[in-house]
């Protein structure tokens, strides 16, 4: 397998870590490529470098990921079950309709990357580095991502029942319609956070921080009136 480092030509080809000539693998433009429905089980692509890259319904299951760095990539309704991808580094990729059911993203670092759609499941993320980003429609029920700054990440219709966000800073997030039955927001600061109509009612808020605006939010919740 070749290894892409920094120095490597821009034109990356997907001829590098799939077998030349595999159905499903094109060339879309002089700059993108695109993989279909290929299978990369198994795959070996520690400390490489992915950048504008397409995949569509391909597999990554027990593959080692681990010090991968992805820019503009997309990965769309991708399998990342038992992935490692730990201390992997991703800047405006994309991983829509994805599959991260015990993945290890330990130390994982993402700038502005979506998430539109995409299911975890018993994910290890201690240390992952969120900056930005969008995880609307996912699912993330039973998720573990306390003492993480979450600041402006969208959450905007994700399921977050029984996820655990202790600790963590939602500052300017934004939780417009998402689900948090069962949410621990323990200590988090929602202050900024968009919460639209959510009803808090049933959410641990113990020593959390919330703004003015949130306060009043949850006086109407609770059907109580100052003064």
């Amino acid at each position: 397998m070749t290894s892409w480092d920094e120095s490597a030509d821009e034109r990356l080809k997907f001829t590098d870590f799939v077998d030349e000539g595999d159905a499903g693998v094109e060339e879309t433009d002089a700059h993108v490529q695109l993989a279909t429905e290929v299978d990369h089980r198994g795959l070996d692509a520690t400390g490489q470098r992915f950048e504008r890259l397409i995949f569509e319904r391909c597999l990554f299951g027990d593959a080692a990921m681990s010090r991968l760095l992805t820019v503009g990539c997309s990965f769309v309704s991708c399998d990342f079950t038992q992935t490692d991808l730990s201390h992997s580094r991703h800047a405006h990729s994309a991983f829509v309709s994805c599959a991260f059911r015990e993945t290890v993203l330990t130390e994982a670092s993402f700038s502005e990357c979506r998430f539109t759609g995409s299911v975890f499941a018993d994910i290890a993320a201690q240390g992952i580095h969120i900056d930005g980003g969008d995880f609307g429609e996912a699912d993330l029920t039973d998720a573990v991502l306390t003492d993480l700054d979450l600041s402006g990440v969208r959450f905007c219709g994700s399921n977050l029942t029984g996820a655990n966000l202790s600790g963590s800073t939602l500052c300017n997030a934004d939780l417009r319609d998402a689900v948090v039955s069962g949410i621990d927001l323990r200590n988090a600061d929602l202050r900024g956070a968009e919460l639209g109509a959510l009803d808090l009612r049933f959410v641990d808020l113990t020593g959390a921080k919330i703004d003015a605006e949130q306060a009043l939010h949850l006086v109407r919740a609770f059907g109580l009136e100052i003064g």
